[in-house]
């Protein structure tokens, strides 16, 4: 494909890649990968699947049917992420906002799909496969209601961040909490949450909860009292 394009001097190096993506999508520039290649990628869609399903607490409707799609859809995207043929076409901001919690999902389940092609996922195919996914649950007139996500974040030992979001999780059943993070690691990250507990001061646009680290049952009562009475929206609580 490529010695083809290069005899025309017309083409810039935009078209050229443009055009051989055309080709790969179409399943032409390339031969039907091998049983037990197409066996491998199978069998990562569906742990993938089964790790959107655990993160966001959520069973997908007819998932035999979506497997069979995603192979089609992730087929081609498999040689276009292994080659770096990829065109940044999209980002996250590109995303309505009903998806931008779908999405954070999709990137905590894809360790099966990075361990399969061997490097990380660019963002604009996971916002593809985000897409993918929600056009799926459209299709099957589900509507897209996810657990809301809320994180820790916590500069103490990882033994006293983890039984602080344990206690959280009892007192918050209804929310799916992430790992406890530093406040390096969610500075860098930047997580996409519904809700923020914090036992240290945060400089972030996005109001959070503060708390304290060894918090009483009768301070979580009442910062669950808090959270219902602010209905989901994320007002801040800072308390002593």
């Amino acid at each position: 494909m490529t010695t083809v394009i290069d005899k025309n001097e017309l083409f810039s190096e935009n078209d050229r890649l443009y055009f051989t993506l055309q080709f790969l999508a179409l399943g032409k520039a390339r031969p039907s990968p091998p049983p037990s290649q197409k066996e491998a990628l199978t069998t990562a869609l569906n742990a993938f699947l089964l790790s959107f399903e655990s993160t966001a607490v959520y069973l997908l409707p007819k998932k035999e049917q979506l497997l069979q799609k995603l192979s089609r859809h992730f087929e081609p995207a498999y040689y276009r992420i292994m080659y770096g043929l990829t065109l940044k076409t999209v980002s996250v901001d590109n995303l309505p906002l009903k998806y931008k919690t779908l999405n954070q999902y999709v990137k905590n389940a894809l360790l099966p799909l990075e361990k399969l092609v061997g490097r990380t996922i660019p963002e604009h195919e996971v916002i593809y496969l985000t897409i993918f996914l929600a056009t799926h649950l459209i299709e099957c007139q589900h509507a897209i209601k996810l657990q809301k996500q809320a994180v820790v974040v916590c500069t103490s030992g990882e033994s006293i961040a983890q039984l602080l979001r344990i206690r959280l999780i009892a007192f918050f059943p209804e929310f799916s909490f992430l790992k406890a993070m530093s406040k390096r690691t969610f500075y860098d990250n930047a997580p996409v949450v519904d809700l923020i507990f914090s036992v240290i001061p945060l400089q972030i646009n996005q109001p959070y909860y503060f708390i304290e680290t060894i918090p009483s049952d009768e301070a979580l009562n009442q910062l669950r009292s808090t959270v219902l009475q602010d209905g989901f929206e994320k007002k801040s609580s800072i308390r002593p």
